[in-house]
C-alpha cells in the first residue's frame, strides 16, 4: 500500500525543522506542513469527505494549497486541481465532468466557484482565506492518519487544457507521483540542502508539491 502523502510524513519525521516553502516573508518547516495538513484532514473528515471523492482545488500558488493537498491525499481523497482563472462556464464543466464531491476555492475565487457549483448540482464549496483558514486550523485537532492506497489508486486527476476539444482528465496513481518524484531528485541530482524554485502553477503536472 502506498499514499503519496508519505512523502511528506516520512520528511517531517527526519527533517522537521527544515524549511520546505518559502514565500516573501514565510516560512514552514516540514513537521509545520505536516502539522496544518493533519489538521486540514481532520476538518475535510468532519465535512464528510471519505476515501474514494474527488475535491477540486482552485486556488494559486499560495502555501494554502498544499497544505490542502496533501490533507485531501491523507484521508484517501482525489486531488482536482483546477486554474483559479477558469471562467464559472468552464468551471462548472470541470466539477461536472470530475464528479467532485466538494470544491475548495481561494477567497478570490470564491463567486465563481459558487456559481459553478450550484449549476453542478449543489456542491459544497468551502472558501479559503489567507488568513482565516490557517488560524481556524489552529483550533482543529490534528488527525495523523494516512489511509493506505494500492499503487494504481487514482491520486490527483490532472486536466488537460482542452486546447483541441474538450478538457479531459488524466488519472495520475499515487505510484506514478511517487516515482517522478525520485525520478526528479535523481535526474537533477539534488540534494537535502538544495533549494528548488517553484515557478510553474501548482494546477499543473510540472508544478505539484513533490518531495
Amino acid at each position: 500500500m502506498s499514499n503519496v502523502a508519505t512523502l511528506l510524513t516520512e520528511s517531517a519525521e527526519r527533517f522537521p525543522d527544515r524549511p520546505v516553502i518559502i514565500l516573501d516573508d514565510t516560512r514552514m518547516t516540514y513537521a509545520q506542513l505536516n502539522d496544518l495538513s493533519a489538521r486540514a484532514a481532520a476538518m475535510l473528515k468532519a465535512q464528510g469527505i471519505k476515501p474514494g471523492d474527488r475535491v477540486a482545488m482552485v486556488m494559486p500558488n499560495v502555501p494554502h494549497m498544499p497544505v490542502l493537498y496533501y490533507a485531501i491525499l491523507r484521508i484517501g481523497a482525489m486531488v482536482v486541481p483546477l486554474n483559479p482563472l477558469l471562467t464559472p462556464r468552464e468551471l462548472t464543466y470541470h466539477f461536472t465532468n470530475a464528479e467532485v464531491s466538494a470544491v475548495l476555492t481561494w477567497e478570490g475565487m470564491i463567486d465563481a466557484s459558487q456559481q459553478a457549483a450550484k449549476e453542478a448540482g449543489d456542491i459544497p464549496v468551502v472558501s479559503i482565506g489567507a488568513q482565516e483558514t490557517m488560524q481556524k486550523l489552529q483550533g482543529v485537532e490534528p488527525d495523523h492518519e494516512v489511509v493506505d492506497r494500492d499503487d494504481d489508486d487514482t491520486a490527483v486527476l490532472l486536466y488537460t487544457s482542452g486546447t483541441t476539444g474538450k478538457p479531459k482528465g488524466a488519472e495520475l496513481t499515487h505510484l506514478n507521483l511517487l516515482s517522478n518524484a525520485k525520478m526528479s531528485a535523481d535526474g537533477f541530482s539534488l540534494s537535502q540542502e538544495d533549494v528548488k524554485f517553484g515557478g510553474l502553477p501548482f494546477f499543473t503536472c510540472s508544478g505539484r508539491p513533490s518531495r
